[in-house]
């Protein structure tokens, strides 16, 4: 007897819409600068969490380049999936990991570099 249930088809994409808007919804505030110092949330580092100004100045640069590269990861997962009749499921799955993991590093070293010149 085989279980139906969710198949791949639809659950990788729902993973993928998943995070990609959870960590826009989590960058949006960031962005906004509304996020006032903590230790949980934001881009927290010795001089963030040390000077107020530069808390919302670099939380702000990281949530703009988190929430544009999670719009392009949507951009990119809307591509992938279309057209995945070449790719293995496998495939799929480190493609989107690839993309988020390549989206925070990204957006924490354009933070870092811009930082410098505030």
């Amino acid at each position: 007897m085989k279980l139906k249930g969710p198949t791949p088809e639809k659950i990788l994409p729902a993973i993928f819409y998943g995070v990609a808007i959870i960590q826009i919804l989590a960058g949006i505030p960031l962005a906004l600068s509304v996020v006032p110092q903590n230790s949980i949330y934001g881009f927290r580092t010795r001089s963030t969490l040390a000077n107020e100004t530069i808390w919302y100045e670099m939380n702000q640069i990281f949530g703009i380049a988190l929430v544009l590269g999670q719009i392009i990861i949507l951009i990119a997962t809307l591509l992938i999936l279309s057209k995945k009749r070449n790719l293995k499921e496998i495939s799929i799955y480190k493609v989107g990991i690839g993309l988020n993991i390549i989206v925070l590093i990204v957006a924490a070293l354009l933070t870092f570099i811009l930082a410098n010149n505030i």
